[in-house]
């Protein structure tokens, strides 16, 4: 049973690794459109996080993993890292670091699965800061792509993801919010849940080159609504492909 298990979380990664969006490290326009977007529909930007995400394969036992973790550490000695978590048969570790203006934070995390004394691995790179201008911008693409090309060995998969807050009086339904944004972007509706007080849709673009497939239909927009009550902004949330963040 344990050999089928291993098997079934083998093919589980290749799936996922098959269907997860993949760009050049240097093509990070998605966020500066989203921004731009977010600008013009006078929604203001509360924070923005760029991610890279790679599998980084499996260890035969716990010499191999601990090999693996200890070359991270030596290659990010300017971040400040944390004890590993232990949640079940995964050990999450993660590290971080600030830069020097408060404009930016990096955050590795390593997250390993045990299963019958197998270590598989996800290395997981972020970026988030709460600002967004020229110098922050070019400060930023500048260090993502040292960054993956530093700690990735293939292509990694990359998601942006940009989130806002609506403080007008206006009151206009969620989902006309939600097609005011997808029409910024000149997407095409894919899918989506509406609900009175959540709206979640999910498009595709021509603006970006790549996409997932989803219902034999391409996407890589997907936008989130919340409204949690009267005198309270609504809160939006922009990605590409996915939204990573919790709404």
């Amino acid at each position: 049973m344990k050999k089928i298990g291993l098997i079934s979380l083998v093919l589980f990664i290749i799936a996922m690794v098959h269907h997860t969006y993949k760009t050049d490290a240097k093509h990070m326009n998605p966020l500066d459109d989203m921004a731009k977007a977010m600008d013009e529909l006078k929604i203001e930007m509360t924070g923005w996080t760029m991610t890279a995400k790679e599998n980084s394969g499996f260890e035969s036992d716990w010499k191999g993993y601990k090999s693996r973790v200890d070359k991270l550490h030596n290659k990010t000695l300017d971040f400040t890292w944390g004890k590993p978590e232990y949640k079940g048969e995964t050990i999450i570790v993660k590290g971080t670091k600030k830069s020097k203006d408060g404009n930016i934070t990096e955050t590795l995390t390593i997250s390993t699965h045990r299963l019958d004394e197998h270590y598989y691995s996800v290395l997981s790179y972020s970026m988030t800061g709460k600002r967004w201008s020229e110098k922050v911008k070019n400060d930023a693409f500048s260090l993502f792509s040292t960054r993956t090309s530093e700690l990735f060995s293939s292509n990694p998969s990359f998601f942006s993801c940009i989130s806002g807050k609506i403080n007008d009086t206006m009151v206009i339904a969620l989902s006309k919010r939600a097609e005011q944004i997808i029409h910024k972007f000149d997407a095409d509706f894919v899918e989506g849940i509406h609900e009175e007080t959540f709206v979640s849709l999910s498009a595709y673009t021509e603006l970006w080159q790549t996409s997932l497939e989803t219902k034999e239909k391409k996407m890589n927009l997907q936008i989130a609504l919340r409204n949690k009550g009267k005198n309270t902004p609504v809160e939006v949330l922009i990605g590409t492909p996915i939204l990573l963040n919790e709404y």
